[in-house]
């Protein structure tokens, strides 16, 4: 007699008879590993990684100021976690927060030099940690190859994103 595999509902364990949670957890647990893995970069620079995100929006839309309101949608967190980093990092010379002329109600954030400077050398450092992990385990063609195709079939060619 066959023993049958028994199907697991939530594959917490990344085992699943269904391949595809398995994937979609393992991403979850992907994701864990190199946060953790960044943590002491994060610490070294005494940030929390919500300011290193909100610095690195700030990079990608440098020189153009943003509102908070655009970094609270990139990050996909509350307005109320993000103003006490905001607050944290203009205390600390790395980004400007003032009146907009157009909006005298709102507010702009701009990234200030020692921002830049700081987000940048987070993101090389970063980038040697990736790629010490990766490189022995995938070309960069094909990770690039995969990120894109992963990336664009499951966010962007998805309807209402």
């Amino acid at each position: 007699m066959t023993q049958q595999k028994q199907d697991v509902w939530w594959p917490c364990d990344g085992v699943s008879s269904v391949p595809e949670s398995n994937f979609v957890v393992n991403l979850f647990k992907l994701s864990k590993f190199f946060t953790l893995k960044a943590e002491p970069f994060v610490l070294k620079h005494n940030l929390t990684f919500l300011e290193i995100e909100i610095l690195a929006s700030l990079r990608n839309n440098y020189p153009e100021p943003m509102r908070p309101s655009d970094i609270y949608k990139n990050l996909l967190v509350s307005s109320g976690g993000t103003t006490k980093g905001l607050k944290e990092l203009e205390s600390r010379g790395y980004i400007d927060i003032f009146p907009d002329e157009k909006d005298r109600r709102s507010k702009l954030l701009a990234l200030k030099p020692a921002g830049k400077e700081l987000v940048e050398k987070f993101k090389e450092e970063i980038m040697i940690l990736d790629r010490q992990i990766l490189e022995p385990i995938i070309s960069q063609q094909d990770l690039e190859k995969l990120a894109g195709q992963l990336y664009y079939q499951i966010v962007e060619k998805q309807p209402n994103n």
